[in-house]
């Protein structure tokens, strides 16, 4: 087709495009760019959870947190996690769960059987917490092989020599591109926060350059101790996974006191007030001002990521200089037409210049096997 087609039935004129080897690129990877690698949808991390509990004889969360999800499960969803044709139940979605629990906090009230358990907690926060380290479990379960498309993109990107112009933000909490960075780099990736113990490289060499990863929902490799007000990272482990096998992990090495994962859920009702997790957030929006291409990878601009919008609108319109050129890697198999005008009309309402969007009809698979192809013509749709 004609590279100045976007959309369906919808044209714009498209200028020229930045040479991909000079452009300075940030490289956006949502929940697609994991499930690639095996990671479970958001839709489907409450049934991938039930699944678990049914082949295994010790569930991999401790008896009481499993006895208060399959309570909520129960009594607010009116889904049985043990019955026997469990592809029959109709579970609710993360956002959805979350964002009652969360609402019900913001407000101080709760649902019928669901009260205070303790005075500085109320059972509706509790829950919040064991969703949480159910999120932990199961990437924990479902990650447990190599990350062979990251693994792949970085491999590509450092042989075309792009790594120096490139940098990372992620939606996702779980370790892929983490690791990836770690393996084919030589060096932890710079979050750009100051931790407690400042990881850096993994050899005796000299890495060739450490990419930047911002992780503005969180880790599953950082654990906060409110009290000492220190970030705690563990190089490829998911130790919030770890604290739900051993809860004994969550104690701060210093002070004794319980630290806490930083993960924000997928909700309307993000709570964004750790100082650490601001810090995060001012350096993406820095990059993502900086940036002459961002290229979105299983990522369809969900309505539910408000603050994330927020911080690209920001970054478009405070950035000096020409506006940044987005590119959209999104395609997998069973996607339908009307997804795709679905999910083109939600960034074509966000961004200002229309022209700049340059749809792609490549896969996070396909991306990762050959990067170039991202800004190449043929590929528009």
């Amino acid at each position: 087709m004609a590279s100045d087609t976007i959309g369906v039935g919808t044209r714009f004129k498209q200028p020229p495009l930045t040479p991909a080897s000079a452009a300075h690129k940030v490289i956006v990877l949502g929940a697609g760019a994991s499930a690639a690698d095996g990671a479970p949808l958001q839709a489907g991390l409450f049934r991938k959870y039930a699944e678990f509990l049914r082949g295994q004889e010790n569930a991999p969360v401790h008896d009481s947190r499993e006895t208060e999800l399959r309570t909520l499960f129960w009594l607010l969803w009116g889904v049985d996690i043990d019955r026997a044709d469990l592809e029959r139940e109709h579970f609710p979605t993360f956002e959805e769960v979350l964002g009652l629990l969360e609402l019900a906090n913001l407000r101080g009230e709760f649902f019928k059987g669901f009260g205070g358990l303790h005075q500085e907690a109320t059972r509706g926060q509790e829950m919040r917490a064991h969703l949480l380290y159910l999120i932990a479990v199961v990437l924990d379960q479902s990650l447990r092989q190599n990350s062979e498309h990251h693994a792949a993109l970085v491999r590509r990107l450092r042989d075309l020599d792009w790594m120096n112009n490139t940098n990372f933000v992620s939606i996702n909490y779980d370790l892929l591109i983490d690791n990836a960075l770690r393996q084919e780099m030589g060096t932890e990736p710079d979050y750009t926060v100051s931790f407690r113990s400042q990881p850096g490289a993994i050899t005796g060499d000299k890495p060739l350059c450490r990419p930047k990863l911002l992780k503005i929902h969180g880790s599953l490799n950082w654990l906060y101790c409110p009290t000492c007000n220190a970030l705690d990272c563990y190089p490829g482990e998911k130790i919030v996974a770890e604290i739900a096998y051993d809860p004994v992990r969550i104690t701060c090495e210093i002070c004794t006191e319980p630290r806490v994962s930083i993960i924000v859920p997928p909700t309307f009702f993000k709570v964004m007030s750790n100082f650490y997790l601001q810090q995060v957030w001012k350096s993406a929006e820095e990059i993502l001002r900086k940036a002459q291409h961002i290229i979105f990878c299983g990522y369809s601009f969900p309505d539910a990521d408000l603050h994330f919008k927020y911080l690209l609108k920001r970054a478009e319109i405070n950035r000096q200089g020409d506006p940044p050129e987005v590119f959209v890697v999104n395609e997998h198999s069973g996607k339908d037409a009307y997804q795709r005008r679905a999910e083109q009309d939600r960034f074509l309402r966000f961004y200002s210049n229309k022209g700049l969007i340059r749809w792609t009809n490549l896969s996070f698979e396909d991306f990762a096997a050959n990067p170039k192809r991202y800004a190449e013509p043929i590929s528009w749709q």
